[in-house]
C-alpha cells in the first residue's frame, strides 16, 4: 500500500485507514453515521477517541486547492469547517481524500428545518446565511457555490450561525469587485430558490430575495461612506460603536477632511467580524460563536454592578472577568446536570441559563437570581399526544401529559410550577381535601390535573413506558420560546400507545409507526 499523507499536527496519524482503496469500498470499524446534507462526491466520517473527521474523495488538484483555501479561512478567523489534511498518490485509486475536522454541535439545513430534534425558525438560518455571505465578501472570498446544501449550522445564544463547508469552487481574492459579489449573489439566490423549494417551502422565491436584501443591507451598514461636518466628529465613533454592536471591528478607517468637514471610508477587506467574540477570549480565555460572547459579555456588566452594589471597589476588567469565571461560569456550568447539555457547548449552555433566569423572574416578578434558577429545572419528558405531534403526526390535542422525576428536589420544582398554573385535581369531587405540595406528590405517582391553561397530567409510571431514565435518555429535545424541552422518542411513544389497549391508542400507535419509517427513510438519505 503506497500513499502520500499531508497533514496538520495535533491529530491522528489516520495510518491505519485503507487509503489505497476508493473511499466508497472502504469497510473500517472506525466509519460513523453522521447527518450531512446532499453532496455530489462520496463522504466518510471517521471517529478517533470520540474526535470526528469528515472524508471527501475528488480529484488531486480540487483537493489540495479546497485545503488550502479552507486554511486561509481559518488564519482570517471565519466560519468554516478546519482542514486537517490531504491524501494522495493512493495506489490504484486516482482521487485524493480531503480530511477536515467534524463541525461539533452543527447541522445541514434539511435537518435544522425538518426533524424533530433542534428544529429553527427558517428566518433565522436564512439571516445566519446571509451574515456568513457578508462575513465572506469582506475577506475577499468568491464562494461560487454559495449554497445552504454548503452550509452548516450550530446554535448561538437564541439564534444560528453559519459555517462554510464546501470551498471547491472559491476565490481568494485582496478584495472583491462589486461584479464578482454580484455574481455570487445570483449563485446564492438561484441556489436557495431551488432548495427552498425542494423541502417544500411554497415561498421560495420571496425568501430567496429576502436573504439577497439581508446581505444589501448589513454590507451598506459595514462599507457605506458617511460625511460628517467638523462639529460632528462623535458620528466617527457613533459609525464604530454601530460596527461593534453588529459583531463587527474595523482595523482601519480613512478620513478625508473635505470643505465642509470629514468623509469617512471603510474599505471591506479592513472591516473584521467577530468583535465580541475576540473580546471574550481575551477577557476570559472562552471560545464562544459572537451572539453567545455577546451574551456573555452583558452578563459580565451585570456582575460587575453585582459587587458595586455590594460596596466593593472597582476593579479592573481582567481582575473581573476572572472573578466571573471562577465565581459564576464555572460554578453554573458544573451544576447542570449532564443529561441536560445534549448537544450544547458550554457558552450556549449558559446562554440557557441566562434565558431561563429571565423567565423565573417574569413569572415571580422578582430577580430570582442564578442559584434559585439553577435549582428550578423541573426534570420531565412530555409524553402522549403532543409528543406525538412533535413527531408529526395529525392527531390534535392540548392536553399535556409529561413523565417525570421522583426526587424531591423535583417535585418541589413541580409544585411550584403547578401553583402558578393554579392547577387542581381534574375530575375530583367538590370539596375533596387536596394538599398541592411535594409530600402529596410523593405519597402518589399519576395525578391529573386541570389548570389555569388547560389538562396537564403529571405521571410516575406511564404503562407501557421503559424506566424515567431510559425515557429521558432517548428523548428527542426540541426549542420552545428559546428553552429545550424533552419529547418521548417516536418508539417509546408507540410502545405507550400500544399498551393502554384503548381504540384511539392502536390507531395513533399506526400512524406513529408509518411516521417512524418516514424519519428513518429521511434520515438514511440524509
Amino acid at each position: 500500500m503506497s500513499f502520500q499523507l499531508v497533514a496538520r499536527t495535533g491529530h491522528p496519524d489516520f495510518l491505519d485507514l485503507p487509503w489505497s482503496e476508493p473511499l466508497e469500498a472502504w469497510d473500517t470499524p472506525r466509519f460513523v453515521d453522521v447527518a450531512r446534507g446532499i453532496g455530489r462526491h462520496v463522504v466518510r466520517f471517521v471517529d478517533y477517541d470520540g474526535a470526528l473527521y469528515a472524508l471527501k474523495e475528488l480529484p488531486p488538484r480540487l483537493a489540495q486547492r479546497e485545503y488550502r483555501l479552507l486554511r486561509a479561512l481559518a488564519e482570517f478567523g471565519l466560519p468554516a469547517v478546519e482542514a486537517v489534511g490531504v491524501v494522495s498518490d493512493r495506489g490504484s485509486s486516482e482521487e485524493s481524500v480531503l480530511l477536515t475536522r467534524y463541525l461539533e454541535y452543527s447541522l445541514p439545513y434539511r435537518l435544522v428545518l425538518t426533524r424533530a430534534v433542534l428544529p429553527a425558525p427558517l428566518d433565522l438560518l436564512l439571516d445566519a446565511f446571509a451574515e456568513l455571505l457578508v462575513r465572506l465578501h469582506l475577506a475577499g472570498f468568491f464562494w461560487g457555490d454559495c449554497s445552504l446544501s454548503n452550509t452548516l449550522f450550530r446554535r448561538d445564544a437564541g439564534r444560528l450561525s453559519a459555517y462554510l463547508v464546501d470551498a471547491e469552487t472559491a476565490e481568494l481574492h485582496e478584495q472583491l469587485s462589486d461584479g464578482q459579489r454580484a455574481h455570487d449573489l445570483q449563485l446564492a439566490q438561484e441556489n436557495l430558490y431551488g432548495e427552498l423549494l425542494d423541502v417544500g417551502n411554497e415561498e421560495a422565491i420571496e425568501l430567496a430575495e429576502q436573504v439577497i436584501a439581508s446581505y444589501e443591507r448589513l454590507w451598506g451598514e459595514l462599507t457605506h461612506e458617511e460625511v460628517f461636518g467638523s462639529d460632528e466628529r462623535f458620528r466617527l465613533e457613533e459609525r464604530l460603536r454601530r460596527l461593534n454592536d453588529l459583531g463587527f471591528d474595523a482595523s482601519e478607517i480613512e478620513l478625508l477632511a473635505t470643505e465642509t468637514g470629514y468623509r469617512l471610508r471603510l474599505r471591506s477587506r479592513v472591516v473584521e467580524p467577530g468583535h465580541h467574540r475576540r473580546l471574550l477570549l481575551q477577557l476570559t480565555g472562552l471560545r464562544a460563536q459572537e451572539n453567545q460572547a455577546r451574551r456573555l459579555l452583558d452578563d459580565l456588566d451585570v456582575f460587575r454592578a453585582e459587587l458595586e452594589g455590594k460596596g466593593e471597589p472597582p476593579i479592573s476588567d481582567a481582575a473581573l472577568a476572572g472573578r466571573w469565571l471562577n465565581e459564576v461560569f464555572e460554578p453554573a456550568i458544573a451544576a447542570i446536570p449532564p443529561e441536560l447539555w445534549g448537544k450544547r457547548e458550554a457558552a450556549e449552555l449558559y446562554h440557557e441559563l441566562l434565558e431561563h433566569r429571565w423567565y423565573q423572574s417574569q413569572r415571580k416578578g422578582r430577580d430570582v437570581g442564578r442559584d434559585e434558577a439553577l435549582r428550578s429545572y423541573v426534570d420531565f419528558v412530555v409524553i402522549g399526544g403532543i409528543a406525538a405531534q412533535v413527531h408529526g403526526s395529525a392527531q390534535l390535542t392540548f392536553d399535556l401529559d409529561v413523565a417525570y422525576e421522583r426526587a424531591d428536589s423535583n417535585l418541589n420544582q413541580i409544585v411550584d410550577v403547578l401553583r402558578a398554573l393554579h392547577a387542581r385535581l381534574r375530575g375530583a369531587p367538590p370539596g375533596l381535601p387536596f394538599q398541592l405540595d411535594a409530600r402529596t406528590l410523593k405519597a402518589g405517582a399519576n395525578f391529573t390535573f386541570a389548570t389555569d391553561y388547560g389538562s396537564v397530567d403529571i405521571l410516575a409510571d406511564p404503562v407501557g413506558a421503559p424506566p424515567y431514565n431510559k425515557l429521558r435518555a432517548d428523548a428527542v429535545t426540541r426549542e420552545i420560546d428559546g428553552r429545550s424541552v424533552r419529547f418521548a422518542s417516536i418508539d417509546h411513544l408507540i410502545a405507550m400507545k400500544e399498551a393502554t389497549g384503548r381504540t384511539k391508542d392502536k390507531n395513533a400507535a399506526a400512524e406513529l409507526r408509518l411516521l417512524a419509517d418516514e424519519i428513518r427513510r429521511r434520515e438514511a438519505e440524509g
